[in-house]
């Protein structure tokens, strides 16, 4: 079984990449990196035994008329199963014209290439304003060239892997008549669980530590938090992780969050490696996460581990750990707090519930399973 992937250089893809060499080490695997780089940031190809190729594409409507067309032509039809990593305008253009009706081909939801159909609904006020020119363009964008191109994509899929049964769930109510099967994805998480169960819970810290978001994208609404906080009592700082995704919308949060906050405003704009990370996710109280779509989700399981309070939004595909499976706070909650002293921090007995409900999540074994049925050669 021969399976070509197209796939982005990040982090989790890197670990993914590990975790299939480690299943699959005598199939034959091939994976195009799409980048606008020169060069691969997070993947490293010397730990990588699989066939891998850097595909340099431009950013914006300029990808979507890069000219790989002759290598594509030819190297797509070789393959049995052509899998896609996050989908973009690119690898719906290419694979919708090489394809050929034999192929199987299977769709790695990773959540912003499902929920882009409708992104104009999942930002708040305030962060639309700062990104309504971007939002217009990419209407534009997909309004006169990639609507079309993206249905027929869509009734052409056989496969559509996700974490969420939500996410599937908000696939078919997008597209309503195609016939895709729903595949059980599993992510790696940005810390394993072993190294998960050697940090200690931290101790709640004189000054209160708010964590608001989890990258420099629009969909954290950011701005909308900032607001909820500016009138807040008692000593707190906010950290704002910022060095992952739009390094413009990055610049506006920054200047916003600085403008309502002050001092109290601390942007984190350099990359961390996963143990830093998680040590930094150990120092804080409280983490809000004002996404209405799914997004964060290594994030919000580890912070759930670590017995962090976290508020978020009930509309997102996380709103069962809110309702059933664990103890989360909508985010509405916060209108109710004037000052620090005001927030209920979990008890014992809800942060081992949250322990185990995410064990249960994140456990290897459940990844693996995943890995065979999508990955494997039968």
């Amino acid at each position: 079984m021969k399976c070509l992937h197209f796939m982005h250089d990040s982090a989790f893809c890197q670990k993914i990449l590990l975790e299939m060499q480690e299943m699959f080490p005598n199939d034959v695997h091939t994976f195009f990196i799409i980048t606008n780089a020169n060069e691969l940031k997070f993947i490293k190809q010397e730990e990588i035994d699989f066939a891998i190729k850097l595909i340099k594409v431009p950013q914006g409507m300029k990808k979507c008329f890069a000219l790989h067309n002759k290598e594509l032509k030819k190297v797509i039809p070789l393959y049995d199963r052509i899998y896609v990593h996050y989908l973009d305008n690119w690898s719906i253009t290419w694979i919708t014209r090489y394809i050929k009706p034999d192929q199987k081909l299977y769709w790695i939801v990773w959540g912003g290439d499902l929920y882009s159909k409708k992104k104009r609904y999942f930002y708040e006020k305030e962060t639309y304003q700062l990104i309504k020119y971007d939002c217009l363009r990419e209407f534009l964008k997909n309004l006169i060239y990639m609507k079309m191109k993206r249905i027929r994509f869509m009734h052409r899929v056989d496969y559509v892997c996700t974490s969420y049964d939500g996410d599937f769930n908000f696939f078919k109510e997008c597209y309503p008549n195609v016939s895709s099967e729903h595949l059980h994805f599993v992510f790696p998480q940005p810390i394993e669980l072993d190294r998960m169960r050697l940090e200690k819970h931290k101790q709640i810290n004189s000054e209160t530590r708010i964590l608001v978001g989890n990258s420099a994208d629009p969909s954290n609404n950011h701005v909308e938090v900032f607001q909820m906080l500016k009138n807040l009592k008692g000593e707190f700082r906010v950290f704002c992780p910022l060095s992952y995704g739009d390094n413009k919308y990055a610049d506006k949060v920054i200047e916003r969050g600085k403008s309502i906050l002050g001092q109290r405003f601390i942007p984190i704009v350099k990359y961390m490696n996963p143990d830093d990370y998680y040590s930094f996710l150990n120092g804080i109280d409280i983490a809000i996460m004002n996404h209405k779509m799914q997004q964060a989700g290594g994030n919000i399981l580890t912070l759930l581990y670590l017995g962090k309070t976290l508020y978020m939004c009930d509309t997102s595909v996380f709103q069962d750990i809110i309702n059933n499976n664990g103890h989360a706070f909508p985010i509405g909650d916060l209108k109710n707090i004037s000052g620090c002293s005001d927030i209920a921090f979990l008890n014992k007995n809800q942060i081992n519930d949250n322990k185990k409900y995410v064990e249960k999540f994140v456990a290897k074994k459940n990844r693996m399973k995943a890995y065979e049925v999508i990955f494997g050669g039968n």
